[in-house]
C-alpha cells in the first residue's frame, strides 16, 4: 500500500503468473470498501488492472468539492472489471468521479446508482452487463429526491438483452414528487438492445409517470445510439423540461418517445435506418413539445407521429395525454418509406382523444413510396403552414390535401452534401418560412438563422459547419 498526499492506490489483483484471482478476490474488496469509507475531499483511488468480484455493491457515502472530488479509476483505462454480482452505489455523494472501470457483472442489480447525489460525473467507463441470469434492471440508476447536476459521458453501453434501461433517471418517490434535476448525458455510444417480445429494453428513461409533470432539465446531447432495438422507445420521456438534442441514431428499430409530460425539447437529431425495418423517428405525446431542426432519412416506420391520447383513465394504460400546443418546425424528412408524417395515431384503437392546437410549419418533406402524410384520424386541432412537400409519384401521394399555404407541391431542389441533403442554392425553400418561433436560432449545422429563414432543418448557408452526424469514433471511451 502506498500513500501519496491524498492519493490512494490499491492493487487489488495482481495478476502475477499462477496467482488466483479468487485468493485474493475477498480481502481485496474488503480493502476497497474501507477506502471508500475513508475517502476525503481530493481522495483518488486507483484500482490496478483485474477482476472484482463484489458480492454486493460497494457503498460510498461521502463526498469531495468542486475543486477536489472523490475519484474512482482505472489504474488501466478499461481493465479493472467488476464481473462478479454487483457495481457500486453511490448514497448522498456529491463531487465524485468513477472514471474507467469495465462493468460486466451479473444484470441483477445496477452497475452504478446514484440515490440523493449531486455532481457526480460517471465517465470513461464501459458497460456490458452478463444478462444469462435476466432481470429487470437499470444499468445507471438515478434516484432520490435531493438527485441533480450529474453527468454520464464519454462510455459505452452494449448488449442489453433484459428489460430495463442503460439509463434511467428518477427522484423522489413521495411527495412532492421531483426527478433528479439538471443531469446531463453525453458523448455517449449506446449500441446493441435486442429486441425483445415484451418490450421494456431502452437506451435511456427520463421519469416515470407520477414525475410527468416535474421539470428535469435534463440534456441529453451528442450521443450515438446504434441498433437500439429492444422496445418500440427507444427513449420515453416521462417528466417535463427535458432537452434531447444533437444526437444521430442509427438503425435502431423504435422512436424517441415524449410518453408524459410537457415543454419537451427534441432538437437537432439525425436519423437514419439503412433499409432495416421499424426504424422510426420521433413519437409525441403530451404538452408544447417543440420538434426543430431534425433530419429523417430512410426510415422505415413514420419518421413523425403525432399521437391521439385516451380519451379517458384507464386502469390498463398509463395515462397518455394527446399530443397538444406542439410544435413541429423546421425538420427535413428524406425518403422515409413509412412516411413523414403520421397524424393522429390511434394505437389500435385505443387512443380516441385527438390533438389539439398544434402546429406544423416550414418543414420540407420528399420522398417515395408510402404517403408523405398518413392520416390515422382526422382532427381539426392540427394547423398546417409553409411547408414544401414533394412526393416522386404524384401529387395526391402527398397523403393530405390542404391550400398551398399550408403544404406546398413543389420539388425542394435539395442537393447532397457529406451525406445531408441540403438545400441548393436555387430552392424554392430559400426565405420562405413564415411564423414567429424564437425558440430557433440556428440551423441542424448550429448556423445562424436570419431574421427571414430558409424551410426545413437546413439553413442555406457557406460558413463553417459545427454539427453533423456522429460516427463511433466520436463518441464513447475513446473519443476525444
Amino acid at each position: 500500500m502506498r500513500f501519496f498526499l491524498h492519493a490512494i492506490w490499491i492493487p487489488l489483483v495482481a495478476l502475477l503468473p499462477g496467482l488466483s484471482t479468487a485468493a485474493l478476490a475477498q480481502s481485496d474488496v474488503a480493502a476497497l470498501q474501507q477506502r471508500l469509507d475513508a475517502a476525503l475531499p481530493g481522495s483518488v483511488i486507483e484500482l490496478s488492472a483485474g477482476s472484482y468480484k463484489l458480492g454486493q455493491a460497494m457503498v460510498l457515502s461521502r463526498s469531495g468539492t468542486e475543486s477536489s472530488p472523490i475519484v474512482i479509476k482505472a489504474r488501466e483505462r478499461g481493465r479493472a472489471v467488476f464481473d462478479g454480482k454487483a457495481g457500486l452505489e453511490l448514497r448522498g455523494a456529491s463531487h465524485v468521479v468513477i472514471e474507467g472501470i469495465a462493468f460486466v457483472h451479473e444484470n441483477r442489480t445496477p452497475a452504478i446508482r446514484l440515490v440523493d447525489c449531486t455532481y457526480v460525473r460517471i465517465t470513461r467507463c464501459s458497460f456490458k452487463l452478463d444478462s444469462s441470469q435476466a432481470s429487470r434492471q437499470n444499468w445507471i440508476h438515478i434516484t432520490g429526491s435531493k438527485s441533480g447536476q450529474n453527468r454520464i459521458d464519454h462510455n459505452l453501453f452494449d448488449d442489453l438483452a433484459s428489460a430495463g434501461a442503460y439509463i434511467a433517471i428518477d427522484g423522489s418517490e413521495t411527495a412532492p414528487l421531483q426527478i433528479s434535476k439538471g443531469d446531463r448525458i453525453d458523448y455517449n455510444h449506446f449500441r446493441s438492445i435486442a429486441r425483445r417480445d415484451g418490450g421494456g429494453a431502452r437506451a435511456i428513461r427520463l421519469g416515470w409517470t407520477k414525475l410527468a409533470p416535474s421539470q428535469g432539465q435534463t440534456v441529453v446531447e451528442y450521443n450515438l445510439f446504434e441498433t437500439c432495438n429492444g422496445d418500440d422507445e427507444l427513449i420515453t420521456v416521462r417528466s417535463s423540461g427535458q432537452f434531447i438534442r444533437f444526437n444521430t441514431f442509427l438503425n435502431s428499430a423504435g422512436y424517441l418517445t415524449l410518453r408524459a409530460g410537457s415543454g419537451n425539447v427534441v432538437e437537432g437529431n439525425f436519423f437514419y435506418s439503412e433499409n432495416k425495418e421499424g426504424v422510426g423517428g420521433v413519437r409525441i405525446f403530451g404538452d408544447s413539445a417543440k420538434v426543430f431542426n431534425n433530419y429523417f432519412e430512410g426510415l422505415t416506420a413514420p419518421a413523425l407521429v403525432l399521437s391521439n391520447g385516451l380519451a379517458e383513465p384507464s386502469p390498463i394504460e398509463a395515462p397518455r395525454a394527446p399530443a397538444t400546443k406542439a410544435a413541429i418546425v423546421f425538420n427535413t424528412w428524406v425518403n422515409c418509406g413509412g412516411g413523414a408524417i403520421e397524424l393522429g395515431a390511434t394505437g389500435g384503437g385505443i387512443f380516441t382523444k385527438p390533438p389539439a392546437d398544434c402546429i406544423i410549419a416550414n418543414n420540407v418533406a420528399i420522398g417515395y413510396g408510402d404517403e408523405l402524410v398518413r392520416v390515422r384520424s382526422k382532427s381539426d386541432g392540427v394547423r398546417w403552414s409553409k411547408n414544401i412537400m414533394f412526393h416522386a409519384g404524384a401529387k395526391e401521394k402527398v397523403g393530405i390535401d390542404v391550400p398551398d399555404d399550408q403544404i406546398s407541391v413543389v420539388f425542394p431542389r435539395l442537393r447532397n452534401q457529406g451525406g445531408i441533403w441540403r438545400l441548393s442554392p436555387n430552392s424554392p425553400a430559400i426565405d420562405f418560412a413564415e411564423g414567429e418561433f424564437d425558440f430557433v436560432t440556428t440551423d441542424i449545422d448550429g448556423q445562424p438563422r436570419p431574421k427571414k429563414m430558409d424551410v426545413g432543418s437546413d439553413e442555406f448557408a457557406t460558413g463553417p459547419i459545427k454539427q453533423r452526424p456522429f460516427a463511433a469514433i466520436d463518441v464513447g471511451v475513446e473519443a476525444p
